[in-house]
């Protein structure tokens, strides 16, 4: 992202930070009052997407273009509209 991009949440444009932790698994496993070791086995699922995978861009009548909003996951569509 631009450094000179503006401002749209809050004080930064980061609308969701999500911190990933790593740790030491060997650690843990010393640390842990019980080990369980099993097998453990699911059946294949296949996610099946409900929303569309596209945008309508129109021309808007003061100038600009209109994007009516179809996809419910703003990334998703900053997502399409980035490939414009």
């Amino acid at each position: 992202m631009k450094s000179d991009a503006p401002i749209i949440h809050d004080d930064k444009n980061e609308f969701v930070h999500h911190h990933v932790r790593k740790g030491d698994v060997d650690k843990g496993f010393a640390q842990a009052d019980f080990i369980i070791e099993r097998k453990f086995k699911t059946q294949f699922i296949e996610h099946a997407y409900i929303e569309p995978e596209a945008i309508l861009a129109e021309p808007s009548e003061q100038g600009g273009v209109k994007l009516p909003d179809v996809c419910r996951i703003f990334f998703r569509r900053a997502g399409l509209l980035q490939r414009c």
